[in-house]
């Protein structure tokens, strides 16, 4: 089976399977496996680099036993790559839940595990994006996409290629560097046509530099693409808001608000709705977003009472 083992005309003691097999520096470089009783001191040993692997394994069994694992990873011991990326995974899961801390602990540990592979990087880029720490994100989300390319033993490689670009790129247009972002994220939609994302991010930039109706034909794309899902409708709000089209504006963030989104992104729409109104001189639409704002949070309907009497001579009525 090509095994590889070490021959060594040191004198084995019976009985001695299993014991180190030291170099004349005393180090360790195999363990003893078996003897040739025919040969003359003719013995046999594992080279090190085979026990540290199993060690590396074992960690992970040992490990995995705590983590509450999708069934796939419950069926054998993990390799160290295998359960970085579960512990990615994990991370993904507590971003979304808000629980940034424990988001940041499994992240670390996935790159710690298997610094090589692209999981730990890409999440700890990720969570970075999600704090709008996009200076730390870039660096992050660089070695992911070299890792990607590089580790042989990722499956949906172009996925994870396009994801991590898409990131890369957002995150470098909000540091001033808008070619650079729109190259990277370019570069994710010739890997990904359908990553909606990428082209929400391409969307944003565009808008960024003042470039309004390739921001507009972008979204658009995505919105055709997903016409019920509320990220499409909430940022094609954003670019008619940029155009100064407010009754589109307000069109597409009325949509957003009957779409599946959480709670917090509900509330910001809330206020970012009922300032389209201000912008667009309806104040009864501003004032509904006003009441039912107050409702629910006094700093969200003191932020929209600013817009609607910039003097602050409004009061409740």
């Amino acid at each position: 089976d090509n095994t590889t083992l070490l021959q060594t005309t040191a004198p084995i003691s019976a009985g001695s399977c299993g014991g180190p097999l030291l170099n004349e520096r005393a180090e360790v470089v195999g363990v003893v496996v078996a003897t040739l009783k025919e040969g003359q001191a003719l013995n046999f040993a594992v080279p090190v680099r085979f026990v540290q692997d199993l060690l590396g394994r074992g960690e992970g069994s040992a490990e995995q036993e705590e983590l509450e694992l999708p069934e796939w990873a419950r069926q054998r011991p993990l390799e160290q790559h295998e359960l970085a990326y579960v512990y990615a995974q994990m991370s993904e899961r507590k971003g979304l839940e808000g629980d940034v801390e424990k988001a940041r602990e499994l992240a670390n540990r996935a790159d710690e595990l298997a610094p090589e592979a692209p999981w730990g990087a890409y999440a700890l880029g990720n969570l970075e994006v999600e704090l709008g720490r996009y200076a730390v994100a870039i660096p992050l989300l660089r070695r992911a996409v070299a890792n990607v390319r590089d580790w042989p033993y990722v499956e949906g490689r172009v996925v994870l290629e396009a994801a991590a670009r898409s990131q890369l790129g957002l995150s470098l247009s909000r540091v001033g560097r808008a070619e650079e972002g729109i190259a990277e994220l370019r570069a994710a939609l010739r890997l990904q046509p359908k990553l909606l994302a990428a082209r929400i991010g391409l969307s944003l930039v565009y808008l960024s530099i003042n470039e309004g109706e390739k921001a507009l034909a972008e979204m658009q794309r995505v919105v055709s693409a997903a016409p019920e899902w509320f990220d499409a409708q909430l940022n094609l709000g954003l670019v008619y808001d940029h155009l100064e089209r407010y009754e589109e504006a307000i069109a597409a963030y009325k949509k957003a608000l009957g779409l599946p989104a959480r709670p917090a992104m509900k509330l910001q729409l809330h206020l970012t709705l009922g300032i389209a109104y201000v912008m667009a001189g309806d104040s009864v639409g501003a004032t509904q977003q006003y009441w039912l704002l107050k409702e629910v949070s006094a700093e969200h309907a003191a932020i929209l009472l600013e817009a609607m009497y910039p003097t602050g001579g409004g009061e409740d009525k």
